[in-house]
């Protein structure tokens, strides 16, 4: 079974600051649920027992390998923004994306709660990676997919021996996921209200690892930018949190900016009118892992906490992105390549410094893509 982190001490709300007893707040916080602004929450350590043990909610989990991913640095897209830009692949996760790191975890608090199968909602990479973990951590697992689901996803999920639900519209998973909230055998792992709040706390937490390997590998070098693709942003949530808890120790008060990198404007209109319960309509299928029309709290909250930014990159400059990173062996997904877009793009606008030091995460491999980039 799952050792619980001795220092996690409870909940924050990352909203309203409120704090929380340690448990599963799967539609955010219950204070701002109820005023209509939710929000996911965080898990809160005792700040003196962090030396003795690891900064995440279970000191053991189901592993298949994940994390200490490569980071390698791209000649070319160095050269080209004349900065040091390195490529964090996440790609090389087991099956394949980041979603692993947060599916280990989460897999954990499934178990640690005493559940048989967890519930998510995914058409793609989520849903492949929370379908390997369960496996290994002998739970079963259901999926709820809309009718578009691919025929690579589909095989890959009942492989895993996943059970698949399709459903006509994206937001039906969601109802269908908050349908098991407060099951004891059924664990919801990703969103389940709208407007959303993110994914399990727990798992969205170990994406905080990332941040770690990052500040291993560069060690005194500091890292100005970290441009990630982003939607509902447990992604960059997680590594803001771990950025700014390395500037802290460090006695900064500048953590690395992280980026967004979106394919049409969700998060940086939510920004600017600080509402980000709405949706936001807009095309996106050059990057179909990011293509939802919604944003969270912690999205924003992640960039705020950096004073990064959201780019919005087009599918045009996209796919020049995705031509140019396969051409150079950089294979990844085409929502990868917004990050190395939103790269790009900042480049262009005259953004970096010279000596600046910038990391691209590459979230995803391009398995379930048609292969040629365009």
């Amino acid at each position: 079974m799952p050792i619980r982190n001795p220092a996690l001490r409870g909940m924050e709300c990352i909203r309203c600051k409120a704090y929380l007893p340690t448990d599963d707040y799967l539609m955010g916080c219950p204070s701002c649920h109820a005023l209509g602004w939710p929000s996911n929450v965080s898990p809160v350590y005792d700040a003196a027992r962090l030396g003795t043990y690891r900064n995440l909610p279970y000191l053991n989990f189901p592993s298949l390998g994940e994390g200490n991913t490569p980071l390698i640095k791209s000649d070319h897209l160095s050269m080209a923004l004349g900065v040091n830009l390195y490529l964090k692949l996440e790609s090389a996760n087991p099956t394949g994306s980041h979603k692993d790191r947060c599916s280990a975890l989460t897999a954990a608090r499934a178990l640690d709660i005493g559940a048989e199968e967890i519930v998510c909602a995914s058409n793609g990479n989520g849903g492949i990676s929370l379908a390997a973990y369960s496996a290994r951590a002998g739970l079963a697992c259901a999926v709820a997919t809309t009718t578009s689901l691919d025929s690579c996803t589909r095989s890959a999920l009942l492989m895993l021996g996943a059970r698949i639900i399709q459903f006509d519209r994206s937001v039906d998973r969601w109802q269908y996921l908050a349908g098991h909230l407060g099951s004891k055998t059924h664990f919801p792992a990703t969103n389940a209200c709208f407007p959303p709040t993110g994914s399990c706390a727990f798992g969205v937490d170990a994406y905080k690892s990332i941040a770690y390997e990052l500040s291993d590998f560069f060690l005194d070098r500091g890292i100005n930018y970290v441009i990630a693709p982003a939607a509902r942003g447990d992604l960059i949530w997680g590594l803001s949190r771990g950025l700014v808890e390395i500037a802290s120790s460090a006695g900064s008060a500048s953590p690395p900016k992280v980026i967004a990198a979106e394919p049409y404007p969700r998060i940086s209109v939510a920004l600017s009118t600080n509402d980000y319960r709405q949706t936001f309509p807009g095309d996106a299928f050059a990057t179909p892992s990011i293509a939802s029309d919604t944003v969270t709290y912690q999205a924003l909250c992640a960039l705020r906490a950096t004073a990064g930014a959201a780019v919005v990159v087009t599918p045009e400059e996209v796919m020049d992105a995705h031509r140019q990173s396969w051409r150079h062996g950089h294979i990844m997904e085409r929502s990868s390549s917004a990050a190395v877009a939103a790269a790009l793009k900042l480049g262009r606008e005259g953004q970096f410094n010279s000596d600046d030091i910038v990391v691209v995460v590459v979230t995803a491999s391009a398995w379930r893509e048609d292969f040629r980039p365009g």
